[in-house]
């Protein structure tokens, strides 16, 4: 069997290092959610997906019964901040307080609003969120460099910068 030639000069196929992006930020989430002391009794939620030619919106049982703030998230923030090139901005929907911050990054056609429904479970929990829009998706700036990990690495300051600590 062949092995599939990667271009060394810009490092593993984007399609890989999206993947083995996307497999962090879920084994983050996953332990963060197993950590939260509920002894891994989560209350069921019923997901609704809507469909319609320009989006999909995914709303929870809370947002359809009137939650309001960014991605129908109760007391969901709007914000953006530098992306740490080209002068432009990233888009997130942030909320929670606590000392521990947890960021949360969509799969590649999606945006910070397809995690609404688990966002209310770690606010809940004590933990200040911040799921993010990555360069050129949802309500971020492009950048055109390809660079998801810069997206990550500056996402994660924000929510550092955000998270209040313990001693506070």
């Amino acid at each position: 069997m062949a092995a599939v030639p990667i271009d060394r000069a810009s490092g593993a196929e984007p399609w890989i290092r999206r993947t083995g992006l996307a497999v962090t930020v879920l084994l983050a989430a996953a332990a963060a959610a197993c950590g939260g002391g509920s002894g891994g009794q989560g209350a069921s939620r019923a997901t609704t997906t809507t469909t319609t030619p320009a989006a999909t919106t995914t709303t929870t049982g809370a947002a359809a019964a009137g939650a309001s703030g960014a991605c129908d998230i109760a007391g969901g923030r709007d914000i953006t901040f530098p992306a740490g090139r080209k002068n432009a901005n990233l888009h997130a929907v942030t909320t929670g307080s606590g000392p521990t911050a947890v960021v949360l990054a969509h799969e590649s056609d999606d945006n910070a609003c397809a995690w609404a429904f688990f966002v209310p479970q770690l606010a809940a929990e004590g933990r200040q969120v911040l799921a993010f829009d990555f360069s050129g998706k949802g309500q971020s700036d492009y950048v055109g460099d390809g660079r998801l990990d810069l997206d990550v690495v500056a996402a994660v300051n924000q929510g550092r910068k955000q998270a209040r600590p313990r001693w506070s």
